[in-house]
């Protein structure tokens, strides 16, 4: 008989750049009382690799940017942008500071 499919959550520490992932995540998987079996998958999200990384932009890199492409005092539209992501506030931080009119068209239903 083919083993249960079982999602969970780790808690662990907030993550920053030169940190060590693997040990993070061994030290919470120890910690969080969860039974790790052989062919067990421990699933990581892109944005904590991204950090130990140091692989993230910053809002003022993001209004630079636009700046670059558009020029100082553009106004562009956010075309039905997926905002229930943690990342989002802080792309709409970067868009309401760089242009003078920020037109957002947000979906009828998020994916989520």
């Amino acid at each position: 008989m083919a083993k249960p499919v079982k999602a969970v959550g780790i808690v662990c520490p907030f993550i920053r750049e030169g940190d060590d992932v693997a040990s993070i995540v061994v030290d919470s998987l120890i910690n969080s009382g969860e039974r790790i079996d052989d062919g067990d998958v421990v699933g990581i999200t892109e944005s904590v690799v991204a950090r130990a990384q140091g692989n993230y932009v910053t809002v003022d890199e993001i209004v630079e940017e636009i700046h670059s492409k558009f020029g100082e005092h553009p106004t562009l539209m956010l075309y039905k942008p997926i905002y229930s992501r943690n990342r989002f506030s802080v792309i709409l931080r970067a868009f309401a500071r760089a242009c003078d009119n920020l037109i957002i068209v947000m979906p009828y239903k998020d994916e989520v």
